[in-house]
């Protein structure tokens, strides 16, 4: 499956990036991805969730992501598609519908293959999705209750 995702940021964001290539990087929380390219747009959500709401335009880095998984037998999804898929409310859980939104699960990791420049302040990243065999949550969770429960007996 590969998925695209389009973001702005500050040019020291960017180089998180940058110096990660070919190394592991964590998205720690939910990411709208889309099974189709989408054409480049902002929202004022996003802009503020980023940070780059007082950052001139022109400062700006565009980045198109590219994410490739490869399933493999045993493995856990790490996200969950929902082109299409309606809500008890019988109201589409994508905002829009023909929008074939995917939704990466928090803490997903990828590994950061290429980063191409396509324009000025334009670059396209790819990311290979690491397959896994349990959610990171759950296992984090389970580890500290244990330690909590061993702690109560000293």
């Amino acid at each position: 499956m590969v998925l695209f995702r389009n973001i702005e940021c500050s040019i020291l964001d960017f180089y998180l990036y940058a110096i990660n290539r070919n190394h592991i990087i964590c998205f720690p929380s939910i990411t709208s991805t889309s099974t189709e390219p989408q054409q480049f747009k902002t929202t004022n959500l996003a802009k503020k969730v980023n940070k780059n709401d007082g950052i001139p335009k022109e400062d700006l880095i565009k980045i198109t992501m590219i994410f490739y998984y490869n399933h493999e037998k045993g493995n856990i999804s790490p996200g969950i598609i929902i082109k299409d898929n309606k809500g008890k409310d019988g109201k589409y859980l994508s905002k829009h519908k023909n929008e074939n939104e995917v939704i990466l699960f928090p803490f997903t990791f990828a590994r950061i293959l290429e980063i191409n420049k396509l324009e000025d302040n334009y670059y396209e990243i790819q990311l290979n999705i690491i397959n896994k065999k349990s959610y990171i949550e759950y296992t984090l969770r389970d580890h500290v209750e244990k330690r909590q429960l061993f702690s109560n007996l000293d």
